[in-house]
């Protein structure tokens, strides 16, 4: 069993020699939370077979596809055969568009990254146009940045769904009022004292 500083090492020796010239297995992580703008799978299909295409000397070039929604209780399969597969030694390199596709939580992105960093894969995101170097400060601080943000804009988000939907509640409400629909219960669409 390899210690953590010799898988360290082994990392880094495969960090110099360049993507281009090497016969990586490679897989890449392409998720999307919604329909919404931006989140369109073809999108990021098109840029992991950009860059499939820029490497020809890939082997095993296959792809996940995680498709989730915003209503909770999701389990992420595709993110989870992912990570055993890593873990497993299936393949050299992922590739995922931005690092808010590995998760929207910057403490579960930094972990997944190092995760995969620990089980050997070099990890290249596409936002960043290279493989994430876990001895480089620049890198380390844009995966944090890009983590941070997309928490923040996921937190922002949800913060404004909850306060969109309780101005259209209380408008709801008020009608309701003006109109002398007050005694229908919502959960069961029955009328009361009428």
């Amino acid at each position: 069993m390899m210690t953590k500083k010799a898988k360290m090492a082994e990392y880094m020796a495969k960090m110099e020699k360049p993507v281009s010239d090497s016969n990586y297995r490679v897989r890449g992580y392409i998720r999307i939370s919604s329909e919404s703008v931006g989140q369109d799978e073809k999108r990021q299909i098109s840029g992991f077979l950009d860059f499939e295409k820029a490497h020809p000397n890939f082997t095993e070039v296959k792809h996940y596809l995680e498709k989730s929604t915003a209503r909770g209780g999701y389990v992420r399969k595709k993110f989870n055969d992912m990570m055993s597969d890593a873990k497993a030694n299936k393949f050299d390199l992922l590739w995922v568009e931005q690092p808010s596709r590995l998760a929207r939580n910057t403490r579960e992105g930094l972990n997944a990254v190092h995760e995969l960093v620990e089980a050997g894969i070099h990890v290249y995101i596409d936002k960043f146009r290279r493989v994430f170097d876990p001895s480089n400060d620049m890198d380390k601080m844009n995966l944090a940045f890009a983590l941070i943000m997309a928490e923040c804009e996921n937190d922002w988000n949800s913060r404004n769904t909850k306060k969109s939907m309780k101005v259209k509640a209380d408008m709801l409400k008020e009608w309701a009022k003006e109109n002398g629909l007050m005694n229908i219960r919502g959960n069961n669409a029955q009328f009361c004292d009428m």
